[in-house]
């Protein structure tokens, strides 16, 4: 028999669960799935790396091609300015260092190599 008290405090609860079905071959094939989804963030990072690496590569290569492409319009343009001037024969004083200048620049890329 118990006192009689005015404050009365609970007892706690017990949860007492068991499961009524237990697949380990489903349990195995989730384990999986988190290893391969685990691997795949792994290769992403790997994956990331190397398609910044290719947009540095693919930058420095639009730089060459621009300073290409800037060499060129001076050429072109001083070859008409040439031509207007003094016909013929000043086209061949703007091609000649061109052309040199062309070729050190070619010489010099392959040598870097």
């Amino acid at each position: 028999m118990g006192f009689f008290s005015f404050f009365h405090l609970p007892k706690h609860r017990e949860f007492n669960f068991q499961p009524r079905y237990y697949d380990p071959v489903k349990e195995e094939i989730q384990e999986r799935i988190k290893k391969i989804k685990n691997e795949k963030i792994s290769e992403t990072a790997g994956t990331r790396s190397q398609i910044s690496e290719a947009f540095r590569r693919r930058q420095t290569q639009n730089r060459a091609s621009s300073v290409n492409q800037f060499i060129l319009l001076v050429f072109l343009v001083s070859a008409a300015v040439a031509y207007w001037n003094w016909g013929t024969t000043g086209i061949l004083w703007i091609f000649i260092p061109f052309t040199a200048i062309w070729l050190i620049k070619k010489f010099l890329s392959r040598v870097g190599r």
